[in-house]
């Protein structure tokens, strides 16, 4: 009874597991505009 849900966690986990190796700092990379001043 639980073995599918233990997969769907299994799964959930290991695709937020590479989409924070991937996907977060591929979105940190590219600056937001109109939020960040150059303070010189």
């Amino acid at each position: 009874m639980f073995e599918p849900m233990a997969l769907i966690v299994i799964l959930a986990l290991t695709a937020a597991f590479l989409l924070s190796l991937t996907f977060v700092p591929a979105l940190k990379a590219i600056p937001p505009k109109g939020l960040v001043r150059n303070r010189l």
